[in-house]
This record gives structure tokens, sequence and C-alpha cells, in this order.
């Protein structure tokens, strides 16, 4: 029995196909990243061919497209990245946070007590 081509239209190769020649005009890397050929990009485009499970992960994990969109056409079309500059915001908090904590625990290993000080059950300083 011979291969029946298919028509993309609202399934998975449909919004591949779709999304790839939407960014290929920003990205112009996208060929590499997503791991295709121009050749078996037309092949998908002519309906002859899917996108393999290796081309919808890499859309996936570089253009930050969520897998459940691209699979079923439900949900959010795009998982919005975490910018840089919020990523080296929230190291700095975990940072100083981390800080804070450790001088808590050294507060209370010497029970609350600065440096310099003896106890308080001595009477001196």
């Amino acid at each position: 029995m011979p291969y029946k081509k298919q028509q993309h239209g609202d399934d998975v190769a449909g919004r591949f196909v779709s999304e790839m020649e939407l960014l290929k005009k920003e990205h112009p890397d996208i060929w590499d990243k997503v791991g295709i050929s121009s050749s078996q990009f037309s092949h998908i485009k002519a309906g002859n061919r899917y996108p393999t499970v290796d081309h919808l992960t890499n859309l996936v994990k570089h253009y930050h497209y969520s897998g459940t969109w691209l699979l079923t056409g439900t949900g959010d079309r795009r998982n919005e990245p975490a910018t840089p500059s919020v990523e080296k915001k929230l190291a700095a908090i975990q940072e100083q946070l981390a800080k804070i904590n450790t001088r808590l625990d050294l507060e209370q290993e010497t029970g609350g007590n600065k440096k310099g000080n003896k106890t308080r059950e001595t009477g001196t300083k």
C-alpha cells in the first residue's frame, strides 16, 4: 500500500511548520538548534513526513514552546523563560538568605551574644 500524503493543518506537523516559519525570520540558526535540514523541513511542509520527537523536543527546549500545545493544540503556546536579570536577582536573594541563615545559626549556637561579650551567667563583658 503506497504512502498516503497528509495535508497538515491543525495537527502537530502543521503547528511545527507554522512556528518554524515564524522563527526562521528572527533566528537564522534555527535549523541547527532544532536539528533539521531544509530538505527534511520541506518534506514535513509538503505533508510527506512528520517532525521527529527530537525536532519537537529541540523546539520546546530552545524556543520555549509548550510541548502540550505542540502535540495537542491546547493550552498556552509558549512557556515564557525567566529572564537573565530575574535569574540574577533570584541568585542574589538566595545568597543573602544563606548569609542570614548562617548568622542566625551562629547566634543560636552562641546564645545570641555578639563577639567579644561573655555570657550573662558570668555577669562580665
